[in-house]
């Protein structure tokens, strides 16, 4: 479970242009409801990560049997600052057909299909969120052109 929260605002002199309504601080919850603060760079980067990922097409209702409800192969719950709580729910990987998703936000509920690949950054290790210091694997997809980043993942 991945939380954004509203941080409480800087002490001291802040940036020109900056104010505190633009800081936040990313938790990850863990399974036994331990709470850990997203290490800051990892954290930003998913979150533009989220809001570009490349999808290889929409899915129709009747496509909706590909998602194990009960037993997701993978889920990610979002809580913006602001807004709804959803979760992003994925289906088994099926060999060339790539990974049904559901994005149950209230503000605009979809099925689409990914690839394995954007599954494991949809769905990141803790460690990728908590880690300053490791490889941003999101980072490829946020120097990338979008409408070419379409073009690849169509393929």
């Amino acid at each position: 479970e991945i939380r954004r929260v509203a941080a409480e605002p800087a002490s001291g002199p802040q940036p020109v242009g900056d104010s505190p309504e633009n800081y936040g601080q990313w938790k990850l919850v863990r399974a036994d409801g331990t709470i850990e603060d997203c290490a800051s760079m990892p954290a930003t980067a998913y979150n533009l990560f989220l809001m570009r990922a490349p999808y290889r097409k929409l899915l129709g209702p009747s496509e909706g049997g590909r998602i194990d409800g009960k037993n997701p192969y993978a889920q990610v719950w979002i809580h913006p600052t602001e807004g709804e709580a959803f979760d992003l729910i994925a289906g088994k990987p099926i060999p060339g057909q790539g990974v049904a998703i559901y994005n149950t936000d209230p503000a605009g509920r979809s099925l689409f299909e990914i690839s394995t690949e954007v599954l494991d950054l949809i769905a990141p290790t803790a460690e990728q969120l908590l880690d300053e210091s490791g490889t941003n694997p999101w980072h490829p997809y946020l120097t990338v052109d979008p409408l070419n980043m379409l073009q690849e993942f169509q393929r």
